[in-house]
């Protein structure tokens, strides 16, 4: 009888292990990754760049252009006149905010970008009141190297920020300042804390989380000050699946086409039309991709 229930009972546990889905690690496909990277792209401006002063900046200039009856503009002398605000619903800041950065992800909007702009939300008409900055705003390059790991579905991008070295105040150029300049040999930026340069990597990094789907690439999480990896992944390579269909056909040569005369579809990636990986899409691309296509039938 007690045999007979161990039996019953590894039966059971057998039968619901094979109901219950295993989240097992997969690798993206190029075109995939390829997206991912662009949202990590602009991940890494975000979260080790200039953030929200960069996003508010931005995404008002182009809230005027998609809405214009939403400005409002000051004087400034001389018959002439500087944006001064831009008054906008949810949904306009968003659809304002995806036009500039349609390579952040899906989610990103309402997981951070509305939080870091509550205070310009006022509540009394129930929109945003986005301002533009009176003073100098420098934008300035973040820098970093970035590396994948894959977590089930999750595609780990661990971005590493490099070192920044100081020029002292006594050697700075004339003003007015430039944005950047070259000295002992190595190209300076000017930031909010002066002119500083590049480095070697740090040990320590940012781990974004993100996940690809149907609609878009979502961010799962951010993680900072995370000790680095041991071991990373190779990025999958290009193959020339440009429109991300999964198969290399006439609308991948034709997009690559487009692409080597500086006419990329939105949805369209890069990194598969540079199949032959030297950093430009051109004829040699073409051809390739060309070649894959009729080869696939």
């Amino acid at each position: 009888m007690k045999k007979l229930v161990y039996v019953i009972l590894a039966a059971a546990t057998l039968a619901l292990a094979c109901l219950i889905p295993v989240c097992a690690d997969r690798m993206p496909t190029a075109y995939e990754y390829d997206k991912m990277r662009e949202s990590v792209m602009f991940l890494g401006s975000y979260f080790l760049g200039q953030g929200r002063d960069d996003i508010g900046v931005m995404t008002l200039i182009k809230a005027e252009e998609l809405y214009p009856e939403s400005a409002s503009y000051r004087d400034v002398g001389g018959g002439s006149r500087i944006l001064d605000s831009v008054t906008l619903t949810e949904q306009m800041f968003k659809t304002a905010f995806y036009a500039y950065y349609p390579n952040a992800p899906v989610n990103f909007f309402d997981q951070h970008v509305k939080a870091d702009f509550s205070p310009d939300y006022d509540s009394s008409i129930g929109k945003y009141v986005l301002k533009m900055p009176t003073g100098t705003i420098v934008i300035y390059p973040a820098a970093f190297e970035f590396a994948i790991t894959l977590n089930g579905s999750v595609c780990d991008f661990w971005l590493v920020e490099r070192e920044r070295f100081y020029l002292p105040a006594s050697e700075y150029p004339p003003e007015p300042y430039p944005s950047y300049f070259e000295y002992g040999g190595f190209v300076y930026y000017y930031g909010p804390s002066g002119y500083y340069r590049f480095g070697d990597p740090l040990t320590t990094g940012t781990r974004i989380g993100l996940e690809y789907a149907e609609d878009g690439v979502y961010l799962r999480y951010c993680d900072a000050d995370m000790t680095l990896p041991a071991k990373v992944l190779t990025p999958p390579a290009p193959n020339g699946d440009v429109d991300g269909d999964g198969s290399v056909n006439a609308r991948d040569v034709i997009m690559t086409m487009r692409a080597a005369l500086g006419q990329m579809d939105a949805k369209g990636s890069f990194y598969n039309a540079d199949i032959c990986a030297d950093g430009y899409v051109n004829a040699r691309d073409v051809i390739e991709i060309m070649k894959r296509a009729l080869a696939s039938g």
